[in-house]
C-alpha cells in the first residue's frame, strides 16, 4: 500500500504575513505512478492517526475514494488501466485524474 499524505499536519504560511502555523493543508496536489494496486491516504482521522479518514485507491482500471470506516464515497471503471493518477484536493472536494484525463469527483464531510 502506498502513502501519500497529501493534506497531513505540518506548518503553513497565511498570505500576506510571515507568521508560520500549525495546521492542516486543506488544498493539495499529488500525482502517483501506478505498478499495481495503490491506496493512497489523504487525510488520517486525527493528526496524528494512522486511520484513513480520506483515502484513494486505484488497481490499474477500478478508481475508488472512500472516507471514515472505509465507507465508499466514489467510485468509477476506467476504460483502460491507467499508468498515472493526479489527485487534487480543495477543502472537502477531491478530484482525480487518470493519464491526465477527468476521471472521477466527490466530496467528503
Amino acid at each position: 500500500m502506498a502513502a501519500l499524505h497529501l493534506a497531513e499536519q505540518r506548518p503553513t504560511r497565511d498570505r500576506g504575513d510571515d507568521v508560520q502555523r500549525e495546521q492542516p493543508a486543506l488544498h493539495a496536489v499529488g500525482d502517483l505512478t501506478l505498478t499495481g494496486r495503490v491506496e493512497t491516504t489523504l487525510r488520517t482521522d486525527t493528526p496524528d492517526g494512522d486511520r484513513p479518514a480520506l483515502l484513494v485507491g486505484c488497481d490499474g482500471r477500478n478508481l475508488w475514494v472512500t472516507g471514515p470506516d472505509g465507507d465508499g464515497l466514489g467510485e468509477t471503471v476506467l476504460t483502460e488501466p491507467a499508468a498515472t493518477l493526479r489527485i487534487l484536493t480543495i477543502g472537502e472536494h477531491i478530484e482525480v485524474y487518470a493519464d491526465g484525463v477527468f476521471a472521477l469527483t466527490t466530496l467528503c464531510y
